[in-house]
């Protein structure tokens, strides 16, 4: 289906583009609302501002593939993309609100600057991921793959990364307020002039993780964490018990 033929049939009131391959040109601009496009295949004809500035209410993504596409300045409200294609996909300055990311891949996307609100990102594939400068606060990340992604100066209040894969992600001047990572696989991660209060690292794998210059100003929990070379060094650690935490292969 091409670009034009999309857009007719959307003008004539057609809702369920559900399994169509369709061809998408600059759309900058339009709300789109109540469409179905489940399991439906986006073909990029520009290389830049296929749905930038675009408003999407209540819009089934399920199981598309929109990768690559470019979501720049986007409003989700209440969307689903659970299980959809979403490799590269850029959404700088993006809003998502009620929105379902479940189990989606989301490798390589670019979600600078952008917001998260009561939205779910779980199970999902979001390695290589950048979220540099976004608020994700309160966001339900867990079970999901974040290995190398990019969330320096994130606002991670709330957030929950139960029992997802952190190796190596970059969290510096992250800031974290009743952050939970229960669980989590932090190997190599970055926590580089950090401000935590009240976070959760129980049972935590933190090989070799990094919390150079950060700062704990409340109860932190590393119950059964594993600090096997995790680097504390130049850290402020006010209130954080680390007594029941074997610290004989830990750098303080």
């Amino acid at each position: 289906m091409e670009s034009y033929e999309f857009l007719d049939a959307r003008r004539s009131g057609r809702k369920n583009f559900s399994g169509e391959v369709i061809s998408i040109g600059k759309f900058e601009g339009y709300s789109f609302s109540g469409l179905d496009f489940t399991g439906t295949t986006f073909v990029s004809i520009h290389r830049k501002n296929n749905f930038e500035r675009c408003s999407f209410t209540n819009v089934n993504f399920e199981g598309a593939n929109v990768e690559h596409l470019s979501f720049s300045y986007a409003n989700f409200y209440s969307v689903n993309f659970s299980n959809a294609i979403m490799r590269y996909v850029g959404g700088f300055g993006a809003t998502a609100d009620r929105t379902n990311f479940n189990n989606a891949n989301m490798q390589g996307c670019h979600f600078w600057q952008s917001k998260f609100y009561q939205s779910t990102i779980i199970g999902a594939n979001l390695s290589d991921a950048d979220f540099r400068d976004s608020d994700l606060r309160n966001l339900e990340i867990n079970g999901s793959n974040l290995s190398k992604a990019n969330l320096t100066n994130t606002s991670l209040d709330g957030t929950n990364f139960t029992d997802s894969d952190l190796t190596e992600v970059n969290f510096t001047d992250a800031e974290m307020v009743n952050t939970n990572f229960t669980r989590a696989k932090l190997i190599k991660a970055n926590f580089y002039d950090v401000h935590f209060t009240g976070s959760n690292f129980t049972d935590a794998n933190l090989i070799g993780a990094k919390f150079e210059k950060a700062v704990s100003s409340g109860a932190n929990k590393f119950n059964g964490a594993n600090l096997f070379m995790t680097d504390f060094s130049k850290t402020t650690l006010q209130n954080s018990d680390l007594s029941v935490v074997n610290l004989s292969n830990t750098i303080l």
